[in-house]
Order: C-alpha cells, then sequence, then structure tokens
C-alpha cells in the first residue's frame, strides 16, 4: 500500500525536484498526515482536509513548527529538517498531494524493513544501502532476541535498526547523518527507536551519569576507508582505544567491545584481518581474550557502491572461545551475480548456521586460538578454509622434501627509482614485460636512478637465472632471467617497483629453473593465492612469501624438470624467429 502510494506522490512531486530530494519531502507529508489522522497531532499543528495548506510556504512553517515543540516527542525530530525542495511546489502540487493521502487508509504501520528497503533502492548513491541478506545475516549471527537492548552505531541506510526491531529488540542507533529519516521510520513504522546524531567515536550518545551505557549485543557497519585523528586515543575520555591509530576499523572494533555486555557482529575490511602495526595489535589482544567466536569472508561487489570484499567479525565479551570458526563465504555455491555485476548473497541462513552450529565442512573450519596466534596473528578465511586447490598444494608439499622459501633464496627489493629524468638510466622489466614461456628477454622501459642508489645498489641490478614475482597488483606473476642478462645490452637492468627478486643461494640444492617453473605452475599459483592480501589492491607480504614450502625433488628429477624447461625455451626461440619472418614477408608485400 504504501508502495504505491510513494509511486503516486512521485508522480505527483517529481518534476520540481531531483530523486535524491523527493523521498525526504515525500515521506515527510505521508508522516504528518498519518500521526494527524491517529490524533497524535492536534490544532495548527495537524493536518486538516477542510483547512489543508495555503502553498508550500505554509507547509514548511507548519513542520517547522512541529521540529521545533515536543508534540511528538523525540520523534518532533522528524521535522527539524525540512528540504529546501518542498518550498518549490506549486500550491496546486500541494494540494493533490495531501488529497491524495488524505484519501488513503494510514492505519496500519509501513513494515521498517520494508520501508528501509524502498528507500535504499530508490535513493542511489547518496544513501548506504545494505543488502537485505547481509543485514539478515547479521543479525542472525548477532542471535537477536525480543526485550534485547541492541546497539547500533555508525548507521546510515537503518537497515540493521529495521531488521532488529523485526525481532522485537529495543534498538538505540548512532548516526552522523542530520536528516529526518530515522524518526519518520518511527512514525510510519509504530517503531520507537533511540536515535543519537554525533559521531559515534568522536562524540558517543547514549550515556549513563557520564559513563557510556552497555548493551546486550552490538551490530556495526562502519563506513570503509575513513581516517580519524591519531591522537583520538589521547583525547578520549572513556579509555577506549588502546592503539593510538587513525584506522576508523581499528577504532570502530574497540568502541563497540565497550559498549556490548555479550555478543557483537562487525564489518571490518579484509586489511584488518592481516595487516601489521595497530590492527595486529587489536587482532592479538582479542586472541589472547579469546573473545573472537568467527570470521565470515564474504564476496567481492555485495555493496550497491564498491566493488570492496570484506568479513564479517563475531565477537563475544560474555563468554571465552578457545576455538574460532572461519566460514568462506565467497565461495561460488553461496552467492549468484546479478544483471549488474553485483554479488547477491543466496546462501546467507547456510552461512550463519554454519557458524551458529560450529559445523566443520568444505567451507567452514574450526582453528583453536593458539594455532591461529602460531599463524601470525591472521585471520584471513583463506588461510584456513582450504580450495581443492589448497588440498593439492598440500598433497604435492608431502610428496617430496620441502623448504621455507627464504632458506632457499636471497630475496632483494627494488632499486629505488628518481623522480625526475636526471641520473643514471637503467632498464626496468615490470609485470607487464613477464613473458607467458621462456626467459625474460625485453625490459618495458627506461628509468633513471641517482648516484647515491646505485652506489648502494649494485647487487640490486638483476643477474643469471634470478627470478622477479609481483607482490602488489598483478600478485604471483613471475618471470626468470636469462644467462647472459648481466652482460653487454642486458647489463643494467632492475625490476619493478611492484615486484621482489629471488635469488638462489645455493644452487645445489635446488636450481632456479626448478623454482621458477614450480612457482608458475598451477600448484606453484594456488600456493602463492593462499598469501595473498589486500584490502583493494592485492598484496603478498614479504614475511608470508619468506615463509610458504617449496618443494626440493632430488637431483634426478630436478634435471627432468631443467630438461623440459631448457625445451620451452628453445620451442619459444623458434616461435619469435617464426614471427620476424612473418613480420618480414608481410612488410615486402607492400613498400613505400
Amino acid at each position: 500500500m504504501y508502495e504505491k502510494l510513494i509511486h503516486q506522490l512521485a508522480q505527483l512531486l517529481r518534476g520540481n525536484m531531483l530523486p535524491d530530494e523527493f523521498y525526504p519531502v515525500a515521506l515527510q507529508l505521508l508522516a504528518w498526515v498519518r500521526v494527524s489522522k491517529r490524533g497524535r497531532l492536534t490544532g495548527g499543528l495537524a493536518f486538516n482536509p477542510v483547512e489543508p495548506p495555503r502553498d508550500a510556504k505554509h507547509l514548511v512553517s507548519i513542520f517547522n513548527q512541529i521540529g521545533s515543540s515536543e508534540a511528538l516527542g523525540p520523534d518532533s525530530s522528524a521535522f527539524v529538517y525540512v528540504s529546501p525542495a518542498l518550498q518549490h511546489l506549486s500550491p496546486g502540487q500541494v494540494l493533490q498531494a495531501l488529497e491524495l493521502l488524505a484519501d488513503a487508509n494510514l492505519d496500519l504501520p509501513w513494515a521498517t524493513d520494508n520501508l528501509t528497503a524502498a528507500m535504499s533502492s530508490a535513493a542511489g548513491k547518496s544513501f548506504a544501502s545494505l543488502p537485505n541478506e547481509l543485514t539478515g545475516l547479521m543479525a542472525k549471527l548477532a542471535r537477536v532476541e525480543p526485550s534485547m537492548k541492541v546497539y547500533l552505531p555508525f548507521e546510515q541506510s537503518f537497515q540493521l535498526t529495521a531488521v532488529v526491531q523485526t525481532l522485537s529488540a529495543a534498538t538505540f542507533s548512532e548516526t552522523k547523518m542530520a536528516w529526518p529519516f530515522p524518526w519518520l521510520v518511527n512514525l510510519l513504522s509504530d517503531t520507537s527507536a533511540s536515535v543519537y546524531v554525533g559521531d559515534s567515536l568522536e562524540r558517543p550518545g547514549f550515556l549513563e551519569e557520564g559513563r557510556l551505557t552497555q548493551f546486550d549485543i552490538s551490530l556495526g557497519f562502519p563506513p570503509f576507508g575513513v581516517k580519524y585523528d591519531p591522537m583520538l586515543a589521547e583525547r578520549d575520555l572513556f579509555g577506549r582505544f588502546p592503539e593510538q591509530t587513525a584506522s576508523i576499523a581499528v577504532l570502530a572494533v574497540r568502541h563497540i567491545l565497550a559498549r556490548t555486555k555479550g555478543r557483537a557482529v562487525v564489518a571490518v575490511p579484509n586489511g584488518l584481518l592481516f595487516s601489521p602495526g595497530a590492527e595486529r595489535s587489536l587482532r592479538e589482544d582479542l586472541l589472547a581474550k579469546k573473545q573472537i567466536e568467527a570470521v565470515v569472508a564474504l564476496p567481492a561487489a555485495l555493496l550497491p557502491n564498491t566493488a570492496l570484499a570484506f568479513s564479517l567479525l563475531i565477537l563475544n565479551r560474555e563468554n571465552a572461545s578457545d576455538e574460532i570458526v572461519f566460514v568462506d563465504g565467497a565461495n561460488d555455491a553461496l552467492f549468484k551475480k546479478d544483471g549488474r555485476g553485483r554479488a547477491v548473497l543466496t546462501a546467507w541462513e547456510q552461512i550463519a548456521d554454519l557458524v551458529l552450529s560450529r559445523i566443520e565442512n568444505d567451507i567452514s573450519r574450526i582453528i583453536s586460538v593458539e594455532d591461529v596466534l602460531g599463524n601470525d596473528a591472521q585471520l584471513q578465511v583463506n588461510r584456513y578454509c582450504k580450495s581443492s586447490d589448497g588440498e593439492a598444494v598440500e598433497a604435492l608439499l608431502a610428496k617430496f622434501p620441502n623448504r621455507a622459501l627464504v632458506e632457499l633464496v636471497s630475496i632483494v627489493r627494488p632499486l629505488p627509482i628518481s623522480s625526475s629524468d636526471e641520473g643514471i638510466s637503467v632498464q626496468e622489466v615490470g609485470p607487464a614485460d613477464f613473458p607467458e614461456y621462456g626467459y625474460a628477454q625485453i625490459p618495458g622501459r627506461q628509468v633513471f636512478i641517482t648516484e647515491a642508489a646505485l652506489a648502494k645498489g649494485r647487487k640490486q641490478f638483476l643477474r643469471p637465472f634470478d627470478i622477479a614475482i609481483t607482490i602488489k597488483g598483478s600478485v604471483g606473476k613471475v618471470a626468470i632471467f636469462p644467462p647472459e642478462i648481466d652482460v653487454g645490452v642486458s647489463a643494467g637492468w632492475v625490476v619493478g617497483q611492484s615486484c621482489l627478486v629471488l635469488r638462489v643461494d645455493d644452487k645445489g640444492i635446488i636450481d632456479p629453473r626448478v623454482l621458477f617453473s614450480f612457482l608458475k605452475s598451477e600448484i606453484g599459483q594456488a600456493l602463492l593465492k593462499q598469501i595473498v592480501s589486500g584490502a583493494s589492491v592485492p598484496l603478498i607480504q614479504l614475511r608470508e612469501l619468506e615463509k610458504i614450502r617449496i618443494p626440493v625433488p632430488d637431483r634426478l628429477e630436478q634435471e627432468k624438470t631443467i630438461e623440459a624447461f631448457e625445451k620451452i625455451v628453445e620451442i619459444e626461440r623458434l616461435v619469435a624467429s617464426s614471427r620476424d619472418e612473418q613480420r618480414k614477408l608481410s612488410n615486402a608485400i607492400w613498400t613505400i
């Protein structure tokens, strides 16, 4: 019913306003008429169909009076802000809109989740909407029960608030957005959400005698990528922030824990799960206190306005957990793509059941806190939920003696290049120059280095059989350089800034061509994929690269690999020669 009324209002009003301006105006009109019909407003503040407002200016005046009064209690805030677009309506439009609403039956409430969903689907990028499947998953993971007091900081779309209200729990929401929507929801849905306008971190609300009110559970979806003043921790009056950091992810988790008695479900960027510094300090503290119940990875492109992948962190301050459930919610079987390339979480209830029932299967694992701490306190789900490729890697490593990569090679960082076209000219080889087969033969571009960099970095020039590996962007791409790399025109080559050089220390243990062949193989690429991290740009951390296990075959097996590699090199040489011949013949057909 309400959706139909909104559609009819849109036909009447949208000619005078932008789509983003329409909903605040339409919802205020709808709420005003509804509460007037139900007797919550009286006298000159109420809608009177016999004497409707003369024009938009008169209507704005009434709304301003309601907003500055206590006529609707806290929900009077629904009329504190009045969109300038309302003033642009003609007297005829105002009259037609109010006649439409006067004739409508507005007794029944507009279901909260339907109202917020309608708003999110129509309001565009300015409205940070969340998929219904995601809000349902978060509420189920939080184990929301009737009569619970639920804290919801960082609200924007109020969809989390709405789904919690459908479960008959009391909601306490915080938002930085000074707009009427949350109170309009109360008026249209007959709910009683407590709403505080302010920054949850800088100026939190819901205080009792100057202390932070504690809530049974919390659900939070902090905005990703926002930076705060690193000095916030020193200014904080509530002792919430052990880490001095600008990261909203760390600060938000600390803030939510400080306000929660029991369980909390927080959306976090994947960087929180692996990054050093304050992020690592937070992870180690949560692990030491055994406050992590589960980590759920979610697919990229799940949110409307970004392709960023993220995860859900399920925490519990009430009951310590010796084990953590890791669920790969980004598994292809759990979501589908819509026609616009967005991910739709079709199996969100299955994901919740895996966490709540603590079940292990092909997409979930239960790992002890001690094992996670032993794994550098890393919380990325792909470290623990092995794919079929991951199982193949483990099977191969079980067949051969193996060593950590750092035991086999020296890892050389790229030479810093000059920001200007001055200095010493060198040739740079980047991922785009890595060939599909054989040795890397052609550098991509000329760059310059300073004399000081040259003096300190002679070992960073490429040497015979060096292996380059990309650790940022096109991660995992590898190339090997020929025996003549350091002589003639090939002297003075360096790798690009997104690469590292792997230089085999003892060719008696493993030949560089064998190591390269393994890293380039399907199994080697699957192994590297397991250590890829990065919230927006894929990357491989050096300490993770150093630890990967490399199979070390015996000399006979290595000789077979070398023979196969050199045959690939020869085929590539013949192919290149044939291409040159093709080019010459083609150019000779027509000449200028």
